[in-house]
């Protein structure tokens, strides 16, 4: 009996001490992983939808059209700068490109190359969500590589996620 009244008296102390350490989780401590669509001054832009918005012609079209577009601009070159420029943009429900953003760049001008051949391209074929064409923000990653080899390559992974060209450039030493 007084091993049961000490083991009562031990929860009842525990339980108490629990109680007093939870702390209130405030609004900052709390990570959002899914948000579906960020509210815009006219219309609502998704992150999330239900089919991706696609460049004309597909990914072959979309290899061939960065990889004949990207020049690697002089002054990276003569710098030695190489990196990976991440950059933000819309697809509006008729297909044009808007709202960019850069939102990591190396320098060199290798971000306003990356900004030059996105906003200069053609019109994408919009994102859908239930049945109806809809802004979608994307991401993509254009990484500038300088190395011994001259060319260009591509890698995409998925559409809404990043977009990614590796792009290398021959330097003369």
């Amino acid at each position: 009996m007084k091993k049961l009244s000490l083991l009562l008296i031990v929860a009842i102390t525990v339980s108490c001490a629990d109680a007093e350490m939870y702390v209130e989780p405030e609004g900052s401590d709390f990570e959002v992983k899914g948000v579906i669509a960020e509210e815009s001054s006219d219309e609502t832009v998704f992150l999330v939808v239900e089919q991706d918005p696609t460049f004309p012609g597909g990914r072959e079209a979309y290899k061939k059209f960065l990889g004949e577009n990207i020049i690697y601009p002089q002054e990276a070159k003569e710098k030695g700068i190489e990196g990976n420029v991440y950059m933000t943009f819309v697809v509006d429900t008729d297909g044009s490109l808007s709202d960019f953003e850069l939102l990591r760049n190396p320098g060199g001008g290798l971000g306003e190359e990356a900004l030059r051949v996105y906003m200069e391209g053609p019109n994408w074929t919009p994102g859908m969500q239930r049945n109806q064409l809809v802004k979608t923000r994307l991401t993509a990653r254009v990484a500038f590589r300088l190395g011994e080899h001259t060319g260009s390559t591509l890698t995409i992974e998925e559409p809404k996620e990043v977009e990614e060209i590796i792009f290398e450039e021959k330097t003369n030493n």
